[in-house]
């Protein structure tokens, strides 16, 4: 089972850190969004304190598993780097997925999640 934080109440948001990265890197944009929504940072595996394993591919399979486990309805899911490849893999692996956000630069993100909530969002 993957570590997540759940701050803040509204739809969904799932945030996912980047290579050697942890939940804990997006606790101030965490913050700064639960106003507006409910955002579950996690804890990809082998980073911070989700379970270690031999296996390095993309987390596709486990984000799914999460998601459908833990997030009550389709989610914004935001990917940095190599988290943001595992998102669009995500988003082949699940067939009535919501809405789908990929950041490249981590500053730039409270803009284009406003911009993009505010065309996609609720």
């Amino acid at each position: 089972m993957l570590s997540f934080t759940v701050t803040g109440s509204g739809p969904p948001v799932v945030i996912l850190h980047g290579l050697f990265g942890s939940a804990v890197n997006w606790r101030r944009i965490a913050d700064a969004l639960s106003s507006r929504w409910q955002v579950f940072s996690l804890d990809l595996p082998n980073h911070g304190d989700s379970p270690w394993t031999d296996d390095m591919s993309y987390p596709a399979q486990a984000l799914a598993g999460f998601i459908s486990g833990h997030v009550p309805e389709d989610p914004i899911v935001i990917g940095h780097s190599m988290s943001g490849k595992a998102a669009m893999a995500l988003a082949l692996c699940i067939q009535d997925a919501g809405h789908w956000l990929h950041v490249q630069k981590p500053g730039a993100l409270i803009d284009a999640f406003e911009d993009f909530a505010e065309n996609a969002g609720p």
